[in-house]
Order: structure tokens, then C-alpha cells, then sequence
């Protein structure tokens, strides 16, 4: 794999969400390519994209079980009366909001979703299933999450150059080809 200017080959998304979380991520030179995990639940045999953002510990406070597996291992201590050596965290999406879990700071990049989802839309690859890419395209970026509905606005703007031989100026235009 060829390396890239900043030397990074992978891009990774985390989504802690306050209900629920998931992971993707893509190589550099075929971004279009996302790998996405699948979490099987213990009831019905449910796939999800998605598990539950509930993390367990045992009793020396150690990581132990993250998501559907936690709430698995969680039921299964619980059962037999010994729930009380474990502990199952929950809806700790705001306290990570501070924190970069020991993440060198130049190896990591926090972005809200709807930004994210904002900039995909505007991405023009002849991958893309979507014609969101053009100026002056307004669209809407609905996130409805576990605990929350963020609904944000958007129209894409192009900016052009505007030269000649005796003045160059940058000009906001709408729908403009030059």
C-alpha cells in the first residue's frame, strides 16, 4: 500500500452514541471501501451495525465485556446472585466528550456526526450514489439517536475565482461556471 503524505493508511469512525455504538473504517487509497463490524445480540439472534454503549468491569475495576457481550455477561453474573462484584456502565457517551482514551492528539480527530454526514454529502466520487455534490444543492441531515434528534440545514455553496491581468478577487457564487 502506498504511503500517504501524513503517513496514516487508515481512517477510522467510532460512534459512542448515548444508546448505542458502532465502528467503521476504510483504507486511504479506497475510502469508498467502508468495513463495517456486525454485533450479534443474544435475543432472537439479532444483527445489528450497532451494540449497546454499556461497558463491564469486574471487581478489580478491569475492562471485562463491551456492549451486547457486557449486557450477556452482566445477565449471567446477575443470575446467579453475584451482580455485585461487577459493575455495568451505561450512557457514559458525555464523559468520553472530554477525554481521547490516551489517543496522541495528532493520531486523532474528533468531528460531531452531522458535520461528517454534511461533508459526505458534498464528496463527488464516481462511486457515489448520490447527487448532492453540486452548488447550490440544499439538503437536510436528520440524526436520530438513542436520546436525541439533531436536525441540521445545509446548501452547497462554490466559491469562485474571479482574474484577470489587473486584480484577482474570491467571489461566493451560486450555481456559476466559468
Amino acid at each position: 500500500m502506498a504511503e500517504t503524505k501524513d503517513g496514516f493508511q487508515v481512517v477510522a469512525a467510532i460512534d459512542f452514541g448515548t444508546t448505542y455504538s458502532g465502528y467503521a473504517f476504510s483504507f486511504r487509497n479506497n475510502p469508498m471501501d467502508i468495513t463495517t463490524n456486525f454485533w450479534k445480540s443474544g435475543t432472537a439472534g439479532l444483527i445489528s451495525l450497532k451494540t449497546p454503549t454499556c461497558i463491564l468491569c469486574d471487581k478489580k475495576g478491569e475492562f471485562n465485556a463491551f456492549g451486547f457481550e457486557a449486557e450477556r455477561k452482566y445477565a449471567a453474573v446477575a443470575g446467579e446472585g453475584k451482580q455485585n462484584e461487577w459493575t455495568l456502565f451505561r450512557r457514559f457517551k458525555m464523559i468520553l466528550h472530554n477525554e481521547t482514551a490516551g489517543i496522541a492528539s495528532e493520531r486523532l480527530q474528533l468531528a460531531l456526526e452531522p458535520e461528517v454526514a454534511s461533508i459526505w454529502c458534498q464528496t463527488d466520487s464516481p462511486s457515489s450514489t448520490i447527487a448532492l455534490a453540486g452548488p447550490g444543492t440544499q439538503y437536510m441531515v436528520v440524526d436520530l439517536g438513542g436520546g436525541t434528534a439533531d436536525i441540521s440545514v445545509h446548501e452547497r455553496l462554490q466559491w469562485l475565482f474571479e482574474g484577470n491581468r489587473k486584480g484577482q478577487r474570491w467571489s461566493l457564487g451560486r450555481n456559476k461556471c466559468r
